[in-house]
């Protein structure tokens, strides 16, 4: 977000390297689209706690 924002920011004030700062526009998109939907899940999986895998004896993860 701070990456659109600032190339947002150079082209609205006339930067020459205007190719530059519409590729940063167009990978912020790309990353809003793919990546940002995750989120919801990731953070409920987050919150979700870690009592099951707590719940196992610190032996039952040594190799037999």
């Amino acid at each position: 977000l701070r990456m659109a924002s600032a190339a947002s920011d150079a082209l609205d004030a006339g930067s020459d390297n205007a190719k530059y700062y519409e590729a940063k526009l167009v990978t912020a998109q790309y990353f809003a689209e793919r990546f940002f939907p995750d989120t919801g899940s990731l953070r409920r999986k987050i919150e979700g706690g870690s009592d099951a895998i707590m719940g196992l004896d610190p032996e039952m993860f040594a190799v037999a």
